[in-house]
């Protein structure tokens, strides 16, 4: 099959729609991770306070659940479900999306367009990418 530009010009709106909807799929789980994320590191870790927590001079028992803070990823998830609702896993999620989307869109088509361009390249000249990589003394 022979490449040219317009046909590649022809599928960039595909290539635009394929990053936009496979971003768009992926932060659906993202997204809930972020915000755990983002909460674990606002309220810390039950670990990492439980060593420094005092009680007039006194360190307090280890085992105890201090100030109510996470005791990992999915600890935090089920807190915030249980507290907050579902509602609250997505929060920022149309946001999220707004920044990102183009983004992945506009990534795949620049990544189609350079693989265009190498193809190209390599049909007019197919030692093109070994001459970059191995000294001409070596040809």
């Amino acid at each position: 099959m022979r490449y040219t530009f317009s046909l590649w010009l022809h599928f960039w709106k595909t290539l635009l729609f394929a990053g936009a909807v496979g971003d768009t799929l992926g932060s659906v789980v993202y997204v809930p991770c972020e915000v755990m994320t983002q909460c674990m590191q606002v309220h810390e870790t039950y670990s990492s306070w439980s060593s420094i927590a005092m009680n007039d001079g006194i360190a307090m028992n280890s085992s105890k659940k201090l100030y109510g803070y996470y005791i990992g990823m999915f600890h935090a998830g089920c807190s915030i479900w249980r507290t907050q609702g579902l509602k609250c896993l997505y929060a920022g999620y149309f946001f999220t999306l707004a920044r990102d989307v183009p983004f992945a869109g506009l990534m795949i088509v620049v990544y189609g367009g350079f693989s265009y361009l190498k193809l190209q390249l390599f049909r007019l000249h197919p030692l093109f990418f070994v001459s970059i990589l191995v000294p001409t003394k070596c040809l």
